[in-house]
This record gives structure tokens, C-alpha cells and sequence, in this order.
């Protein structure tokens, strides 16, 4: 049988202002496919949202017109989300939990953005960049999936 299977795709180019079209554009795409609980479309916009960022600022370091394609995959129990980018790749397992002691005495906003991601998302793969471009796919199961 069949999966059925929904598929969005979105390209950007990394400005951080581009991020407000792609939070609008998964909900939309979210809410068209039948997704009602608000709470985990906030949690995937947010994730995708961090790791947008991500992308921006370390990958790219800040320059802008780099092209970022987002792929989301929906299925009636999961939602897999997936961005490829051509910038420097990361030790993404290498990236330490952050301090909240530490980074609220240093009043540091930063640095919890891989930290968000894993606590939002179900499932995440990074794949550096070999030639051609970093993969990060990020999975989130959804009513009658797996983990939920």
C-alpha cells in the first residue's frame, strides 16, 4: 500500500529575513494538510527556525544570497523536515549541552539553538557536507506515530 504522502519544498536565501516567510509557509503548509495541535506546529516552526539560523550565521557566517532549500515530507504520523545548505559543515555531535547557570550569569542569548532542536524534534541526522551540501533531516512524529 501506498503511503500518502505530502511534500512542500521552500528556497531561500540565508537573510534572517527570509525566516518570517518560512514560518509562515509551514503553517500554512501544516494547517492545509490537517495538522490542529498548535503546540507542535509552534515546536516545528521553532526547530526549523533555530536551525535556519544556524545555517545563516555559521554556515554561511552572515553572507547573504547563499541559497537554503527546505523540504518538508508530511504523512499522516510523521513530518520530516529536511534542509541542505552549501556552506562549512559542523561537528554537529560535538556541540555541547549549554550552561544555564553559566549563560544566565553571562546573560548570553545564544548557543541554545542545537539544544532546542533536539528537545523539539523526535529524530535528527546531520550529514556534512562531502562535496556538495550539509543535510540536516529532522523528524517529528506525530498522533498514532512512533514516540507519541
Amino acid at each position: 500500500m501506498k503511503e500518502n504522502l505530502k511534500v512542500r519544498e521552500i528556497n531561500i536565501l540565508s537573510d534572517i529575513k527570509n525566516l518570517s516567510e518560512v514560518r509562515t509557509s509551514v503553517s500554512r503548509f501544516l494547517l492545509a494538510e490537517g495538522m490542529d495541535e498548535s503546540q507542535i506546529v509552534d515546536e516545528v516552526k521553532l526547530a526549523i527556525d533555530e536551525a535556519l539560523t544556524n545555517i545563516i550565521e555559521h554556515a554561511y557566517q552572515l553572507q547573504k544570497r547563499k541559497k537554503i532549500n527546505i523540504r518538508l515530507k508530511f504523512a499522516k504520523d510523521k513530518l520530516t523536515v529536511i534542509l541542505r545548505d552549501r556552506g562549512r559543515s559542523c561537528a554537529w555531535e560535538e556541540i555541547p549541552e549549554p550552561d544555564p547557570k553559566r549563560y544566565m550569569r553571562e546573560e548570553r542569548e545564544d548557543g541554545w539553538g542545537v539544544f532546542l532542536i533536539k528537545k523539539l524534534m523526535d529524530e535528527i541526522t546531520y550529514r556534512p557536507n562531502k562535496g556538495e551540501h550539509n543535510e540536516m533531516v529532522m523528524v517529528k512524529y506525530l498522533k498514532g506515530g512512533e514516540g507519541r
